[in-house]
This record gives structure tokens, C-alpha cells and sequence, in this order.
């Protein structure tokens, strides 16, 4: 079954769940194969963080830098970033 993705709709859940975090706790029926290829690194390197660090410990600096470690490695290996 092919899935129908709105980048629009992502963004603005993924913004909104960056400014409040709790978002994703309360929305665990949310995976990151519910995202377009483009934002599921961005969904998975929040919930990773999150998972780690709970809710009180989500930053948003700490996860602009998995983002660009991501990049960066898909970049060594020859991949598109996103």
C-alpha cells in the first residue's frame, strides 16, 4: 500500500513537537514510517533523544547536531543527506 505523505503537515508537527516535546510522548502511536524520507531522520533523531534523556532532557541544539552528524555521514557514504 503506497503512502500519501504532507510535508506541510510534518513540518508542523515536527515544529510543534520541537518547541514542546511532550507532543511525542503523548502520540505513541506516531512512528517514523508515519514520515516522509525527508523529515523521518528529524522525527527519529528527536525520539532517540527523548528515549535517552526523557522529555526534560530534549535540546533542540543537541538534536541540530545528530542532524548534521547525519548528514555528514550519509555524505561520506556517497547518499543523498535526506
Amino acid at each position: 500500500m503506497a503512502s500519501i505523505y504532507s510535508l506541510d503537515h510534518e513540518k508542523q508537527f515536527l515544529s510543534a513537537a520541537i518547541r514542546n516535546c511532550a507532543i511525542l510522548a503523548d502520540c505513541p502511536l506516531i512512528n517514523d514510517q508515519d514520515f516522509s524520507p525527508t523529515h523521518r531522520p528529524i522525527f527519529q533523531a528527536m525520539k532517540a533523544q527523548i528515549a535517552s534523556g526523557g522529555v526534560d532532557g530534549f535540546n533542540q541544539f543537541v538534536l541540530a547536531e545528530r542532524l548534521n552528524a547525519h548528514v555528514v555521514s550519509r555524505e561520506a557514504q556517497g547518499k543523498e543527506p535526506w
